[in-house]
């Protein structure tokens, strides 16, 4: 199970430990830094889940750039002013 099922089913500690676990075998990957991302912006860990995204897009494919403007699990941070930012960024590139 990933961390949203965890998230749903209200085992927010083992959605944790999941991120804990995907950042620690795959810490460079930019899809596994996207999906935990949007994990934590559902726990409410929103600055940690800007600071990953911002991270993920360094290196990330270029379908990403449309999935951080329209995925649903990032509707709660498209007000942040640093998801401002962060689209302004993908925008120049």
């Amino acid at each position: 199970m990933g961390i949203e099922g965890l998230i749903e089913l209200g085992e927010t500690n083992r959605a944790r430990e999941w991120i804990s676990r995907a950042l620690a075998l795959e810490p460079d990957d930019p899809t596994v830094q996207y999906n935990v991302a949007c994990g934590l912006t559902k726990l409410g860990e929103v600055e940690w889940a800007l600071d990953l995204l911002e991270h993920s897009l360094r290196n990330a494919p270029p379908e990403m750039i449309s999935w951080v403007k329209h995925d649903a699990d990032l509707d709660s941070l498209r007000n942040h002013p640093r998801y401002q930012e962060i689209l302004e960024l993908i925008e120049q590139t």
